[in-house]
């Protein structure tokens, strides 16, 4: 311990991150222990709040089940004369690899948010944000998917399958050599396609009528503001095209070909169209105009603005600026998420389930599974087919007929 004379004997020393290590002074060598703890003097007594246990060892205190882990893997190996110490590996910083991993081309600034987010997570739950990615351990990858934190099985899968992205990316760059590190994606019963990502007719009308019951209640500056018919725009042109948050972000009058029925998602350019934006998908392609897409955009709120091509179709509530202010995509969730639950639904299902059920229902209507295919901007038929099979498997025969007129009444047509 730290009373020793010998040079050679581990030492149980916490660095400035609360990080705990064993530290063989003549070698210079650290090996990480546990998890990080709140940075304090080693002499100074804990409080009695704390949710270690403490050991005390002459005038210094240690957190029981970290030098408990020391005791065993590291002072008795060494007074037997059967453990000797490995340096730490060399090679890349965890931090650095997660940089150069989200730098790479070809992500869109969604994914990169989303990467990003994950990735700072992974980072901080980390015994010290400095370890190379040599000393990564199994246990620290389940530790990260398996926090409390994470209640919902489809965040808990959605964590996992990023971290996976971003352990193959550093296998193909053969940053960590011979590694079998992996997340363990754990499905729950329904599945991505599951009942959790669909919504009835029915329900989706009680969520808009929640909005409209909220409207009543909402003082008159706040009606004058335009958020209440903004978010029924939005939802239901989301509902009717399939458009991600992105793409109708950047939706411009000069998109919309009422003469062809069609809604166009293109690559813009900030010289032509006034912002950079690339798709998903890298490429353009033209979605149909469902009738209800249609009278949305027939509403005055909306075609007020028609006259200017290059004018936002849907732009934020009480927005100056010349062209319309984006719309703030998480605003956009959160305002969904508080009427979905005032309307009582069942299914948590996010902002983004409304591009799973216009899938899901152009599938149930009869349309071929390439059009869906090309509407919806999937890159390959495959992930098309898994919506066809979850609507195959949907309901019977009677419910499905019935399932077909609610479609139709609230905005669908038929192929």
């Amino acid at each position: 311990m730290s009373g020793t004379r010998d040079l050679r004997a581990p030492t149980l020393i916490q660095n400035s991150s609360g990080a705990w290590y064993a530290r063989y002074r003549s070698e210079g060598i650290s090996l990480p222990l546990g998890v990080r703890t709140q940075r304090r003097p080693k002499s100074q007594a804990p409080d009695g709040a704390t949710r270690f246990q403490w050991v005390q060892v002459g005038q210094y205190h240690y957190p029981k089940h970290i030098y408990d882990r020391f005791q065993s893997e590291f002072v008795v190996p060494y007074l037997q004369g059967t453990f000797v110490p490995k340096r730490q590996p060399s090679g890349v910083p965890v931090s650095k690899a997660i940089d150069h991993f989200l730098a790479r081309e070809g992500l869109t600034e969604s994914t990169r948010r989303s990467y990003a987010s994950v990735m700072s997570l992974f980072l901080g739950s980390l015994v010290d944000r400095g370890m190379l990615l040599g000393e990564l351990r199994q246990q620290d990858i389940d530790d990260f998917v398996g926090r409390p934190q994470l209640q919902s099985p489809s965040s808990r899968a959605s964590y996992a399958r990023q971290l996976n992205a971003f352990l193959n990316w550093v296998r193909q760059e053969s940053l960590l050599e011979q590694h079998e590190l992996a997340a363990q994606v754990r499905h729950n019963g329904t599945g991505r396609l599951g009942r959790r990502l669909f919504l009835s007719p029915a329900e989706y009308r009680r969520v808009r009528e929640s909005i409209a019951e909220a409207a009543s209640a909402l003082p008159a500056f706040r009606k004058r503001s335009g958020q209440v018919s903004w978010t029924i725009d939005l939802f239901d042109f989301a509902i009717a095209t399939g458009l991600r948050l992105d793409e109708l972000v950047h939706l411009q009058w000069q998109d919309i070909r009422l003469e062809r029925g069609t809604v166009e998602v293109r690559p813009k350019a900030q010289k032509r169209d006034g912002f950079d934006f690339m798709p998903k998908g890298k490429r353009a392609r033209f979605v149909e105009i469902q009738p209800l897409a249609l009278e949305v955009l027939e509403r005055p709120q909306i075609s007020g603005r028609r006259k200017d091509g290059l004018c936002r179709v849907f732009r934020a509530p009480r927005s100056t600026i010349d062209g319309g202010q984006p719309f703030n995509p998480n605003r956009a969730s959160k305002i969904w998420r508080r009427h979905r639950d005032l309307a009582g639904v069942s299914d948590p299902v996010p902002l983004h389930g409304l591009r799973h059920m216009y899938v899901s229902y152009s599938l149930i209507l009869g349309w071929e599974t390439f059009y869906v295919q090309a509407f919806a901007g999937h890159a390959s038929v495959t992930t098309t087919e898994g919506y066809a099979q979850f609507t195959r498997q949907l309901c019977s025969r009677k419910e499905r007929d019935r399932l077909i007129q609610e479609i139709v009444d609230l905005g669908f047509s038929r192929p």
